[in-house]
């Protein structure tokens, strides 16, 4: 996939990988024109924006879940409890 999304070869890819020793360089040094990876930039969020996401409010597994408590959402839900035993 690393050398799908920049158009380049397999062996392209390995041999940056090798001469920059590092992934992220890697990508840096095969990015040209056309097709190509380039670094993300994050988004300002509005209060509001930032607040749906830290709650997860348009985020839910299932359609039922939009109508629990904000209190009961979140990334883990749960999943961090040790089973008994």
């Amino acid at each position: 996939m690393l050398a799908q999304h920049p158009d380049r070869s397999i062996e392209e890819v390995a041999s940056a990988c090798e001469s920059e020793n590092s992934l992220i360089r890697a990508m840096e040094a095969l990015r040209g024109s056309g097709r190509s990876l380039v670094p993300y930039e994050e988004p300002d969020l509005s209060s509001l924006e930032a607040w749906h996401g830290d709650n997860e409010i348009f985020d839910s597994e299932e359609p039922e879940e939009v109508f629990e408590s904000i209190g009961k959402r979140g990334l883990f839900r749960g999943r961090l409890h040790k089973p008994p035993g």
